[in-house]
């Protein structure tokens, strides 16, 4: 196997939240709407540990209702010097490779439980029950047992 053209970064597991100047605050829900359409396989925590942005941001830009969504734009955080681009890369490969284990498990659990359409039928293919005399009326006792109650 050959040698990688590039050393990766040591990454390290905890680390503290990056400042990030007031400049570039403002541009963090275009980088955010960025990952969300281009890399759709990113969780909420995947883009809050690259970006540095809350949950509720995320949520809001998804639903279209944060305050300037209309003048939110798609612009690559490495563009506008939020991440890195190796840290990109890295987080893209870590992303990639826990939605292949999922769709693993998920294979080797089996398959998912079958709509109950599919197991019962089309219910529009079954005549219809047609009720026959009698059915449906109460029986004479019924009518006796119902006269005594409203006597009381």
């Amino acid at each position: 196997m050959a040698a990688p053209k590039h050393k990766m970064p040591s990454v390290r597991l905890k680390r503290a939240p990056r400042y990030t100047p007031v400049s570039k605050r403002q541009d963090k829900p275009d980088a955010v709407y960025w990952l969300i359409r281009n890399h759709s396989e990113f969780t909420d925590s995947d883009i809050i540990k690259l970006i540095g942005t809350t949950k509720a941001t995320i949520a809001k830009i998804r639903e279209r209702s944060h305050w300037n969504a209309a003048n939110i734009k798609a612009v690559d955080p490495v563009t506008l010097g939020l991440c890195s681009q190796l840290e990109l890369d890295l987080a893209v490969s870590r992303a990639g490779a826990k939605q292949e284990r999922a769709q693993k498990r998920a294979a080797r659990k089996g398959a998912p439980l079958k709509s109950i359409a599919e197991t019962t039928g089309d219910p529009l293919a079954t005549p219809p029950v047609v009720p026959q005399e009698g059915e449906g009326q109460p029986a004479s006792d019924d009518e006796n047992l119902s006269s005594e109650l409203e006597q009381d």
